[in-house]
């Protein structure tokens, strides 16, 4: 099988490398051996594309949970700024309730 020599020479690691394996009913007597190692490279290689999709899927859902936790700290961080700024204006009232009170108490 020349064609698998030839991509070991220019593509040693195999990353590059796409096999497929066409019309594996018309093999020459004799040749099984061959295409069955065929066979198990094209396994192979299915299998490092399955897991590279696999591993590129995960990053972008990886991205996203990271953007989605960017967004909730930016959400969560606003909740407690409202909370404060609700908590001032409950003491600003009671000031003022409470001064309300004591020019109540001054004769006019």
């Amino acid at each position: 099988m020349w064609t698998l020599e030839m991509a070991r020479e220019v593509d040693p690691s195999g990353d590059r490398t796409l096999g497929i394996l066409t019309k594996p009913d018309l093999v020459d007597k004799g040749s099984e051996p061959q295409v069955n190692t065929t066979a198990q490279l094209s396994n192979q290689i299915l299998l490092h594309y399955m897991l590279q999709e696999f591993a590129d899927k995960l990053q972008a859902q990886m991205l996203l949970l990271l953007q989605e936790k960017e967004s909730l700290n930016v959400l969560l961080m606003e909740k407690e700024d409202l909370a404060r700024e609700r908590q001032n204006l409950k003491e600003q009232i009671k000031r003022l309730h409470a001064a309300q009170q004591r020019l109540a108490r001054f004769p006019c």
